[in-house]
């Protein structure tokens, strides 16, 4: 059957943000009807935003998306489009979508398949819709009905599956499907779908429409459109692009050959690519004036900072710099380079910081054009030293205060980093990574502070490797390799809280990031206990002596379960993989609890069971 001419289209949307919402659905629409689209498929929640969390719950953001669908629809004349949005039905909540043919509304249907695992809490704000069901809703004066997948339209048969109910389909009788989605990145899921799709075309065609960006917060969407036929990729948008809209249209052309598709971007080209827009999103969604970052000369600053200085080259070499200053218009943008008006980075020196670390922070600010300041801060821990002396009435030693003596270092870089934050009206960016998250290994209210986490959603393992890669590879073609990041790269993390000859680093006061990254993997992500941990650890790393490995499991447990409260505090993050320890949308555990106490005791001693 001849299908007619086909296209997707991603949106960057905001919750809430009716009108804006709907100018980008429109937008997206007239950019594909004037590349010759007949029929469009927009992404799921397309007109109220994804991310709405609990105002999902109100009855007026059901009524709102209707009020907007209506203005909408209106605009779609000689069109056969398909848009996601929340749906009240009798009183229950719905992800549904809108079946608009020539301008009116014909049909709803809504999602019955809700994930209730990982990030998602789906069925806190919605109903699955029962098999079989049907019902109606009132619009404009006309009942609409809801409840009906299929659909024939001008002799064609029309299978709409929302979300995750495309994983349960097996459908055989439309002659086209179309995905609207809101599917969070993650690793490979982009390559993943796409080979999907491959499948499931087969012997029909298929549209598929996700969300792009950072909607709300913590999840980045890819923004991928893809449409396939008999088997084929007909047109498929550029993922993690930095337009709000971005159209995928099927031409004569693309009907007959499938364009060239890349199923292997590396995952540290899609952690780049996806936190970079991510930066990028947050930034001008908050409408901060550019971000500001204490600069340690180690592993995770310097990763944060090149982070902000991809998102500068992408955002540059897909918009142009006229388009990117319009974007970032509120931040009223002087005629100087764009990079320092956006990122401002601040050395701050202790007496136990070294010549390796300050030379590192530096040179990496001038080699991506940061604005860099270096400042002297051990004045002020010597101030809180002599004081709290006088008040307990002895002096504090490394041997008896190590803890607080480290601490203190970490904080008393907060206010002034947080002052420069806001006289520039910016974004403190925080530095924490997910293996130092899972252990509690920093200084709450010091490293701590920010307003956002870019990289607490990745591991100081893959991080490390990651650095490795920009430093000689980069993310071609418009984000070159940074040869100046081997001044971090050489060097063994460390916190330098300690005098230089304690020869402290991280991963002597924890244990090998490596090592963590698997504890922890096997820990949360799996759920084993900590025997079965060490357990799987002995024939994983059998190359270590088992005794050292189970005081690592021991420690790392301990430790996860003393710092839950640092967890809660946690400026918010990226959800980039499978594992998440962010407690407000992923890994909830008590603040309080018995830490594994009776299972670690038993651990320590060797016991063959547990009782």
């Amino acid at each position: 059957m001849k299908l007619p001419r086909l296209a997707a289209g991603a949106l960057n949307q905001i919750p809430l943000d009716w009108q804006g919402n709907r100018a980008r659905a429109l937008a997206a629409v007239a950019e594909a009807r004037e590349g010759g689209a007949e029929w469009i498929c927009l992404p799921e929640f397309a007109l109220s935003g994804c991310g709405c969390e609990d105002r999902f719950l109100a009855p007026d953001t059901a009524d709102r998306a209707l009020e907007s669908l209506a203005i909408f629809a209106k605009e779609c004349r000689g069109l056969v489009v398909v848009i996601g949005l929340p749906l009240r039905v009798e009183q229950s909540l719905y992800s549904a979508a809108a079946l608009i043919v020539d301008g009116e509304v014909r049909a709803f249907s809504a999602r019955s398949r809700l994930l209730n695992q990982g990030i998602h809490y789906e069925s806190r704000w919605f109903s699955p819709w029962e098999e079989g069901k049907l019902g109606s809703v009132f619009l404009g004066g006309s009942e609409i009905p809801v409840g009906e997948s299929l659909h024939e339209i001008a002799g064609i048969r029309l299978r709409i599956e929302i979300g995750s109910d495309a994983e349960a389909s097996c459908d055989s009788s439309a002659d086209l499907i179309f995905h609207p989605s809101a599917e969070p990145f993650s690793f490979d899921s982009s390559q993943q779908r796409t080979l999907q799709i491959l499948g499931r075309s087969q012997n029909c065609g298929y549209v598929h429409a996700n969300l792009l960006g950072n909607e709300a917060g913590s999840l980045l969407y890819d923004g991928q459109g893809i449409v396939a036929d008999q088997g084929r990729i007909c047109a498929i948008s550029t993922p993690f692009s930095f337009r709000e809209w971005v159209v995928a249209v099927q031409t004569q052309a693309t009907r007959q050959a499938s364009p060239a598709i890349s199923l292997a971007l590396s995952r540290h080209g899609q952690f780049a690519q996806a936190v970079a827009l991510g930066l990028f999103d947050y930034l001008r969604k908050s409408h901060s004036h550019g971000f500001v970052l204490s600069l340690s000369g180690g592993a995770d600053s310097a990763a944060v900072a090149t982070l902000v200085k991809i998102m500068h080259d992408l955002a540059l070499a897909e918009l142009g710099e006229a388009a990117l200053r319009k974007r970032l218009g509120y931040m009223c943008l002087t005629e100087d380079p764009i990079m320092p008006q956006i990122l401002a980075c601040v050395y701050q020196a202790t007496h136990h910081s070294s010549e390796t670390t300050r030379h590192a922070a530096e040179t990496l600010a001038r080699a991506i054009g940061a604005d860099y300041r270096e400042w002297d801060v051990d004045g002020i821990v010597t101030t809180y030293r002599h004081m709290i002396e006088q008040s307990l009435g002895r002096e504090l030693s490394w041997q008896s205060d190590d803890v607080a003596l480290q601490n203190i270092q970490a904080r008393v870089r907060a206010p002034g980093i947080w002052m420069l934050t806001n006289l520039r009206n910016a974004l403190l960016l925080a530095t924490g990574n997910r293996s130092e998250v899972a252990v509690g290994y920093a200084t709450m209210d010091g490293d701590t502070a920010g307003g956002l986490s870019p990289i607490a959603g990745i591991d100081k393992a893959f991080l490390r490797e990651w650095l490795r890669w920009m430093e000689t590879e980069g993310l071609l073609p418009h984000c070159l390799s940074i040869p100046e990041l081997r001044w971090i790269n050489v060097q063994s993390p460390t916190a330098e809280l300690r005098p230089p000859d304690s020869r402290q680093t991280d991963e002597t006061d924890l244990m090998p990031y490596p090592v963590l990254n698997r504890i922890e993997a096997a820990a949360i992500r799996d759920r084993l206990s900590p025997r079965a941990v060490w357990e799987g650890l002995k024939t994983e790393l059998a190359d270590h002596d088992p005794e050292q490995l189970r005081r690592w499991v021991i420690r790392f447990f301990q430790l996860w379960c003393r710092n839950q409260w640092k967890r809660e505090r946690y400026a918010p993050g990226f959800h980039l993989d499978d594992r998440n320890l962010d407690p407000k949308s992923w890994c909830r555990f008590p603040l309080l609890s018995s830490g594994y106490r009776e299972e670690l005791l038993e651990l320590e001693r060797g016991d063959d069971s547990i009782n």
